[in-house]
């Protein structure tokens, strides 16, 4: 069971280091703008983001653990295949975004979250004004 315990903690450890990466790349990769910032600034940015990282791996991790307790009964090599696929396709998914976001913030000047935010507030000012809720 300890052992068990020591890798999901480990587990979110890795994604909540992976997070901060993605922050100093971010950061890297807008040197002319981030330089502008004095540090205060910059560790600010990683003292507020810490807590959405936290929000975030929390929802990463979630499957992981529920299969973790699962693995407790049922035996076999079924959970360290799954942990990898997961975590590949994660790690995927999350490196598009990370990248994208950095490349796309050049030309656009805004993040891609508030692309998103953009649009579905868009869509429900649209149910509001259509649908009337």
């Amino acid at each position: 069971m300890k052992k068990r315990i020591t890798g999901i903690l480990a587990y979110a450890l890795f994604w909540l280091l992976f997070f901060i990466a993605a922050r100093i790349i971010f950061l890297v990769t807008q040197f002319g703008e981030s330089s502008t910032y004095s540090a205060g600034v910059i560790i600010n940015t990683f003292l507020k983001g810490f807590k959405l990282d936290l929000s975030a791996v929390s929802y990463l991790i979630i499957l992981p653990l529920l299969l973790t307790i699962l693995s407790i009964f049922f035996r076999g090599s079924w959970y360290r295949i799954f942990l990898k696929s997961y975590s590949f396709i994660l790690l995927i998914f999350s490196s598009a975004l990370i990248i994208g976001d950095a490349i796309t913030y050049s030309y656009w000047g805004f993040r891609l979250e508030y692309f998103i935010t953009f649009f579905k507030n868009r869509h429900l000012s649209f149910k509001v004004l259509i649908l009337g809720f």
